[in-house]
């Protein structure tokens, strides 16, 4: 049999491995909860970050896409600057044309045509022309004995006519003024310079 003192020291034993191994499951739990606890604050950081460089991309791209904005816009002023430049000295020139065709022998011969596809379309009826026009009228009146022939109120027709049939309320506006008009808007959609 045992002894008093090899019980004891059996004893003491066994309580001390058993301390032991507890102690080392605390250990074991306690370095568990620090990983976890050290992985946590990591995530934690790690996220607080990603979302800081998030917030600060989209500031970035905020201010870029800002920048380039006010530059397209400030391009785009520019183009619509030099568009109208371009087209007010092509029509500047145009206009000196105009005026050099209306002085001409031809004119008498384009104002009477313009009368005709006018009237062919709408009809008889009120014939206007440029008060500048005035020695044409004879001829206008022996050609179309069923019109009134009348003059522009405000100067701007640069040469042509309207001709406006009140019975069918129709009328055409055949002025020099009208095409111009046209051709400066055709202009502007050929040219791809609009905004």
């Amino acid at each position: 049999m045992q002894s008093s003192e090899e019980k004891l020291r059996h004893f003491s034993e066994k309580v001390f491995e058993q301390a032991k191994q507890q102690y080392e499951r605390i250990l074991e739990q306690a370095q568990l909860t620090a990983d976890n606890m050290m992985k946590e604050r990591e995530y934690k950081c790690l996220a607080d970050a990603y979302k800081n460089i998030q917030k600060q991309i989209g500031i970035i791209k905020a201010r870029e896409t800002k920048g380039i904005a006010a530059a397209k816009r400030e391009m785009q002023v520019k183009l619509l600057d030099i568009r109208e430049r371009m087209m007010d000295e092509v029509f500047e020139s145009v206009a000196a044309k105009i005026e050099e065709f209306r002085a001409s022998e031809g004119y008498g011969a384009f104002l009477m045509e313009c009368i005709r596809n006018a009237c062919a379309e709408v009809g008889a009826g009120e014939i206007f022309i440029d008060r500048s026009d005035e020695k044409y009228v004879e001829n206008i009146k022996k050609e179309f004995p069923d019109c009134e022939v009348l003059f522009f109120e405000e100067d701007g027709a640069v040469g042509g006519c309207e001709v406006i049939n009140h019975a069918h309320t129709r009328s055409k506006n055949n002025t020099i003024a009208a095409k111009l008009k046209q051709q400066r808007q055709k202009f502007i959609e050929d040219s791809g310079l609009f905004l």
